[in-house]
């Protein structure tokens, strides 16, 4: 074998992929991610199947504690996404700019935001109220633009969102 750098074997490969196995077979649980046995929790799992398969936007509310991201990453990992990554934007970012640029890139596209890195796989918008006016015009507008399906074949993005704030 070469020994240049970049070629040397990784001695704990093996470890890896043993450990990338193992976690790929867990995440394919996906309901496992909300722990218990109370027919509360047991309902939850129920509702979050079914969501997984409904391939439609959700949102998640209730009260703080409520399991928001581990119930979107469930629906996530049971859907038809699984396969690519689910991409998680906290909206309680302040800076206006910094948020805006993470979520949507820059305009030219040279730099892609989280909503184009999402397509074909699952945009979790985390405390979804907090997001700035400007930015959830934005954000409706590039939904209310994207066809169902696509034109050109390219797949959408789901939406999962949650709050703790009661919207009205």
């Amino acid at each position: 074998y070469s020994t240049a750098p970049g070629n040397l074997p990784d001695p704990r490969q093996d470890e890896l992929l043993t450990e990338n196995t193992y976690l790929r077979q867990v995440s394919a649980q996906g309901e496992e991610i909300i722990l218990g046995h109370s027919t509360a929790v047991v309902h939850l799992r129920e509702v979050i199947r079914i969501a997984a398969r409904a391939d439609a936007n959700i949102l998640i509310t209730g009260e703080t504690g409520t399991p928001g991201e581990p119930g979107a990453r469930s629906v996530h990992i049971l859907s038809n996404q699984s396969e690519r990554l689910l991409i998680v934007v906290d909206c309680r970012q302040t800076d206006l700019n910094i948020l805006s640029y993470n979520l949507f890139g820059t305009d030219s596209e040279t730099v892609l935001g989280r909503f184009q890195l999402a397509r074909g796989s699952t945009l979790f918008l985390n405390e979804v109220a907090r997001l700035p006016l400007s930015v959830q015009e934005t954000l409706i507008r590039r939904l209310d633009d994207e066809p169902i399906p696509p034109p050109d074949g390219s797949p959408r993005v789901r939406l999962i969102a949650s709050t703790t704030v009661e919207l009205t």
